[in-house]
């Protein structure tokens, strides 16, 4: 095999374990080292697999040339191409393109990642003609998965030693597990792909070797990641969990006449426990189960009601722009402009507001960032897949004299049941990249699936020809992409590794408001098109916090400090007015200058542009004019906020005693 090949595979095999990579030393531990170990892996990968064509044009380059063309034009790589291009054009055509491209720390995803997943899946279906190569990356999932469960359990002995800073939290609240993910929602998704690799691999290979080393951790491994699972605690994951086996046992049902007394008992069995477990949720028996939290699934629940106010403000933001969306990472503008009143209480939210970036569900974060363009492609994978999966099954039938194997019909059956998991988890979450890279090399796996019988096929001569003819033209695509690839490693994943890191020893450094300048001026040097957004709001909000401070300061270094946020601001995201109007309002109220007042307003009034009905604006802008002693626009302001909180009883207090005033003059 050309070693180019070889390494190209190497380097896809170890992209999984982008899931156990945690960072402690950057900004979000959870996510940067994850992406940027993701990134760069594709990228040598491309780079070794043009390298492997460009250096060795004979039958295995002939060959994965065959197959590249053979996956772009198949079903299902026509429409995850479709995909990933409406992503691209809504991120072109989205409010803030650079950020719907590249995205920020604190998420990573965007359509840089995207293309990433692309050559990802194009990569996987080219390489991967053996099913021996599917099971090898399967089992370094596994592998992986089992480094994220362990990096919880030993970061939460760890913590219970109060040996804290290497591993950083690994609690959410109500303690839930999320292992190395950082999020328990996300390790619960995670895991539900695991699982899925485990059982396929138990199937394809252990199925008659049950007690072989292999068989035997193979079956604790599928323990451990149940166990995890439950640790989690995520309603939505557990659903689709549900849903998946009730699907992958009906789908055996309807295609085996084998052990279908017991395949109904079980799907029978299953649905009264957990419907036993959510009709006695409250009771102290379930309670007492550290996993009692699952059973609490009603459409009344707080979660589910905030989450039903969120899809609220996607969908009248997709009717705004419904056919590309507001770009991908882009949903803060949506949340501003569209924002829901239900969305917020005056009489129990006082002193705190939540900010929300995503819609949390795959279907309206898709609408929102993507428009129907972007849902429609992203559903129509799944059902090419489905098509395909159908097509291939009475294909086969036609094709064989006995009936399939029972070891074929459980893997058909996870194939069959996995997409539905998937989907009902979605419904309530959105997808970060450890669930995007097993969603991708899912869709990688079903092509090998659906196309297997013909992977192996020697390339004709015909296609010889054509390689062979065009040669200069395919040396100088190769070298691009080299080029461009190598340009990727650089500038999307070596700087932004750099930014953060200096970044986030920015944030710890006890620097003081005379130098600040330095500090933040090196981070701004670094040419990384990834940070300076996040960088600026963690500026615009430490200035706030700085002036808000009653201890002593002096004034001119404060406007010094003051002048520089300022000047790093998106006049178009409430993210940094709103921050600059509360900096500008303490100032006014401290120096009592009228430039200050001015600002003050300005921002309020530039954020009421963007969000009319938006909580910060509205009442930080009452609070300026009751200090200012403006009563009339006391009153305008008043009587907006009791137009969407009729409840605030302090509003509605202040305007009467205005009225009072108005009637004793």
């Amino acid at each position: 095999m050309n070693t180019y090949f070889k390494l190209s595979k190497i380097f896809l095999y170890a992209s999984v374990f982008s899931a156990a990579i945690v960072l402690p030393s950057l900004p979000f531990p959870f996510v940067i080292g994850k992406f940027i170990w993701f990134r760069v892996l594709i990228d040598l990968a491309l780079i070794s697999f043009l390298a492997g064509l460009l250096i060795n044009q004979k039958q295995e380059a002939e060959r994965y040339v065959e197959n590249f063309k053979k996956v772009f034009y198949s079903p299902i790589g026509i429409a995850v191409s479709v995909f990933v291009l409406m992503f691209i054009l809504a991120g072109i055509f989205s409010m803030n393109p650079s950020n719907s491209f590249w995205s920020d720390f604190e998420r990573g995803e965007g359509g840089f990642q995207i293309l990433h997943l692309y050559f990802f899946f194009l990569l996987l279906s080219t390489l991967f003609l053996e099913e021996k190569q599917w099971l090898k990356i399967f089992n370094y999932s596994i592998v992986a998965a089992v480094l994220v469960v362990l990096y919880g359990v030993f970061a939460g002995f760890l913590y219970f030693q109060n040996n804290f800073d290497f591993f950083g939290p690994i609690f959410g609240s109500g303690g839930r597990f999320w292992g190395a993910i950082g999020n328990s929602a996300y390790l619960a998704t995670y895991l539900i792909f695991i699982i899925f690799c485990a059982l396929y691999v138990f199937s394809a290979k252990y199925r008659h070797k049950i007690l072989s080393v292999g068989g035997i951790l193979i079956f604790v491994s599928i323990i451990i990641f149940l166990a995890a699972f439950l640790a989690a605690a995520t309603r939505g994951a557990v659903l689709g969990l549900i849903a998946a086996v009730i699907t992958f046992l009906l789908y055996l049902i309807f295609t085996t006449k084998r052990f279908r007394k017991i395949l109904v008992i079980l799907i029978i069995s299953l649905i009264l426990i957990f419907s036993l477990g959510i009709k006695f949720k409250d009771s102290e028996m379930i309670k007492k189960l550290p996993f009692y939290r699952i059973f609490d699934i009603s459409v009344v629940t707080q979660s589910f009601h905030d989450r039903t106010i969120v899809w609220k403000m996607a969908w009248d933001g997709f009717k705004e722009r419904p056919l590309l969306g507001w770009g991908p990472e882009n949903f803060p503008y949506v949340f501003v402009k569209h924002f829901n009143v239900a969305n917020y209480n005056p009489l129990e939210k006082i002193t705190e507001f939540s900010w929300f970036d995503k819609a949390h569900s795959i279907i309206f974060d898709y609408l929102a960032g993507t428009g129907i363009l972007g849902l429609l492609s992203f559903i129509g994978i799944f059902i090419v897949y489905y098509w395909q999966f159908f097509k291939t099954r009475i294909k086969n039938q036609f094709q064989e004299v006995r009936p399939p194997e029972i070891n074929r019909q459980l893997k058909s059956a996870l194939l069959f049941a996995l997409p539905v998991a998937y989907f009902v988890q979605g419904l309530v979450l959105f997808d970060v990249l450890t669930t995007y890279i097993n969603l991708f090399l899912f869709f990688a796996f079903a092509y090998y699936f659906f196309n297997f019988r013909n992977a192996n096929r020697v390339v004709d001569k015909k296609n010889n020809e054509i390689i062979r003819g065009n040669g200069l033209e395919f040396k100088i695509i190769g070298f691009l992409g080299i080029i461009i690839a190598i340009a990727s490693i650089i500038y999307g994943s070596f700087l932004p590794y750099l930014k953060a890191k200096n970044y986030n020893d920015t944030m710890k450094k006890s620097y003081t408001i005379e130098n600040f300048k330095i500090q933040f001026d090196k981070v701004y040097s670094i040419p990384s098109p990834i940070g300076n957004s996040e960088l600026s709001r963690f500026l615009v909000n430490s200035a706030e916090g700085t002036v808000s401070e009653r201890t002593y300061q002096s004034e001119s270094i404060t406007r010094e400090l003051i002048n520089y946020a300022e000047s790093k601001i998106d006049y178009n995201d409430a993210r940094f007015l709103i921050p600059m109007a509360n900096i500008y309002n303490t100032m006014w109220n401290r120096y009592h200058k009228e430039d200050d007042y001015q600002k003050s307003n300005f921002y309020y009034l530039k954020s009421l542009e963007i969000g009319p009905k938006f909580p910060p604006a509205l009442y930080g802008l009452i609070s300026l004019y009751v200090s200012s002693g403006d009563m009339i626009g006391v009153e305008n302001v008043g009587k907006n906020i009791l137009q969407y909180w009729p409840q605030d009883k302090r509003v509605s207090d202040l305007l009467n005693e205005i009225n009072k005033i108005h009637q004793i003059k």
